[in-house]
């Protein structure tokens, strides 16, 4: 061995009791460090000193009686704590050593002063603790690994604590203890457009609140022996020795981490939803704080309403009304049916169309196809945010409220006196800023609703992420794997508010599955996918979105199309109306070029000339129906 290599071997492990001799800075941080420094010497086990420094769980000490299927795992969530299970060996001294060297990730060290502050208020709390290296390393019994801290900067908001379990293998080697079905939080924005588009409005104006839990995932506790295994390293501080922070709850990083809060956020949302239909509900302590947030009238958007915004009657869609068919409306008298074809091109044709109806309006109070009977009552949740949908009466809003509160408490531990550092479950920072009263035009989930105009829409930071990111693409031939898996992850995401962008996604992917080990090409075809989601993205720029045109419906007309080479035709049904039959011919010039045993040398195959009468059917059933549902 080299002499090298024999510097940097390491010292032997030295008992723990021994180390109580460390190089801490002098500051509040500090001082908490040197106190559990000396209570993890004279503690019997690192368990006894965990279960002295963190006190008791914040689930529920009733929990086991909740009526929910999932009492019993919860139960043994909260005296046991969650347990980190690895496939792989245990960490020697010289591995430990290696990846402490490598330290943080840049975003810690960039926010190092942020994050003393921050630990020293999650070790007051008993969500960690912070400890030199050396004497984690000397205890006999743990196994400890390591994994880099970053910090996330947010928006309107102080930065979020991260750790990247993934960057030396904690999350690889993590066996998962939770099947991913209990996340169903992918799923929440869907089923909230569901019920707000078909929810009957003969029952009343639908409301919307929500709650945050405050610090969730650390409200629930990691098994004591095995949260050595996703301790951090903290960023460096000149004059100060190497320290770790052990995480007594689940991180922000770990894998297994989502699915075992869902399991207790999820029971909280079937708890409250099991009691909606209530007739009392006992008062909360927290209603007060909520309740001065409510707004029972229609919201005020603070500018003239847009189409889209306006009564279903004065809606048209943004389309070119220059030429022969004016889309979206019923054809004027100086614009008959008759003498111009269902195809927009501009190319005179002779359809013929028979049992064609008048165009019927629209009445204001017409509900859609498919309707909820009831008032809606409903509580959906996205990982720790609730969000309540309410139909109706003050009364029932207020029950709805209730039960979410109450259904927290049932689940999550409320403050206690002997633990002055604990807050409410609920975040009530939030509460006073709005999130729990009952509104018509609510941001949930990063979205604007607004159940007074049936419509949903991009905040203004979201359309002006999605520009930057067109704008940084515009030029760029090649982007990095993980930096087109992120844009893809973004525009997924902003896409549910852009009507069209859906079928755009599988080329998109396609570029995934073609790239090289580390670069995604940025072919023509992909260039063409980009700028037609942002040519769709502009188009709403300016105007919220419908339900309408992005909650699926029954459809309210059907029917059959076909083409061959003299021409198109086909048949329309609808509700309360005759059979609507149309037909027009092909030119000749497109009769000439399709591909036949004469005519092997031709560019339109008779596939072609089905999709065009596909169209073709679109368009005679939007000018002979009002399909603005």
């Amino acid at each position: 061995m080299t002499g090298k290599r024999a510097a940097d071997s390491p010292t032997p492990p030295v008992p723990s009791k021994r180390i109580v001799d460390t190089t801490i800075l002098q500051d509040r941080l500090g001082t908490l460090v040197l106190s559990l420094s000396h209570k993890l010497a004279c503690a019997s086990s690192w368990k006894e000193f965990v279960k002295e420094v963190r006190g008791k769980s914040y689930l529920s000490s009733g929990i086991g009686d909740i009526p929910h299927t999932a009492h019993t795992y919860l139960q043994d969530l909260r005296d046991q704590g969650i347990k980190v299970r690895l496939d792989d060996p245990p960490w020697d001294a010289e591995r430990i050593i290696h990846h402490a060297r490598r330290g943080a990730h840049p975003s810690a060290t960039v926010h190092r002063h942020f994050l003393r502050g921050e630990f020293a208020d999650f070790i007051e709390a008993g969500f960690w603790v912070v400890l030199p290296l050396k004497q984690l390393r000397a205890l006999p019994d743990g196994d400890l690994r390591l994994s880099p801290m970053a910090v996330k900067e947010e928006f309107n908001r102080r930065p979020r604590v991260l750790v990247d379990h993934t960057w030396f293998g904690v999350n690889e080697h993590t066996v998962p203890d939770l099947p991913k079905e209990v996340m169903q939080f992918g799923g929440t924005l869907p089923r909230l457009l569901w019920l707000l588009r078909h929810a009957n409005p003969a029952k009343g104006k639908v409301y919307l609140s929500k709650f945050d839990i405050d610090n969730g995932f650390y409200r629930l506790f990691l098994e004591a022996d095995d949260a050595l295994k996703l301790a951090t390293l903290m960023p460096r501080y000149e004059g100060e020795e190497q320290l770790l922070a052990v995480p007594l709850v689940l991180t922000m990083g770990w894998t297994n981490s989502p699915p075992t809060f869902c399991a207790a956020s999820e029971t909280v949302a079937d708890l409250a939803n099991a009691n909606l239909f209530r007739r009392t509900v006992p008062p909360h302590r927290l209603e007060h704080l909520a309740s001065a947030h409510d707004a029972w009238q229609p919201p005020a958007t603070g500018r003239p309403p847009s189409p889209s915004e306006s009564s279903q009657d004065n809606f048209e869609p943004v389309r070119d009304t220059t030429g022969p068919q004016s889309y979206g409306r019923p054809p004027s008298p100086a614009e008959p049916a008759s003498e111009q074809g269902p195809l927009s091109s501009g190319r005179p044709m002779s359809p013929s169309v028979t049992n064609l109806p008048p165009p019927r309006p629209r009445p204001d109070d017409r509900p859609p196809l498919l309707k909820i009977e009831g008032p809606v009552a409903h509580v959906d949740v996205f990982v720790d945010d609730f969000i309540g949908v309410a139909q109706g009466s003050r009364r029932r809003c207020r029950n709805t409220r209730l039960c979410i509160l109450h259904a927290v408490d049932d689940v999550f531990a409320r403050p206690d006196e002997d633990h002055p550092n604990r807050k409410e479950a609920i975040s009530e920072k939030k509460l006073t800023k709005g999130d729990g009263g009952w509104n018509q035009r609510k941001e949930v989930l990063g979205w604007i609703l607004d159940t007074h105009n049936g419509t949903l829409e991009l905040t203004d930071r979201r359309k002006a992420r999605i520009a930057d990111i067109f704008e940084d693409l515009r030029h760029k031939r090649r982007v990095s794997i993980k930096k087109w898996q992120r844009v893809l992850g973004e525009l997924r995401f902003m896409g549910a508010a852009i009507p069209g962008s859906a079928g755009l996604f599988g080329a998109m992917q396609l570029g995934l599955k073609m790239a090289d080990e580390h670069r995604v090409r940025i072919t023509p075809y992909l260039r063409d996918h980009l700028c037609d989601f942002e040519r769709l993205a502009l188009s709403v720029a300016d105007r919220p979105t419908r339900l309408g045109e992005i909650v699926p419906d029954y459809p309210s007309v059907i029917g059959a199309v076909d083409a061959a080479k003299v021409g198109m035709g086909g048949v329309l049904f609808a509700e309360n109306h005759d059979p609507v039959l149309w037909r027009a011919p092909f030119p000749a010039d497109i009769q000439a070029r399709l591909v036949s045993f004469d005519n092997p040398n031709g560019d339109i195959t008779n596939s072609d000339l089905e999709q065009a009468g596909v169209l073709a059917q679109a368009d005679v059933a939007n000018i002979t129906f009002d399909l603005r549902l």
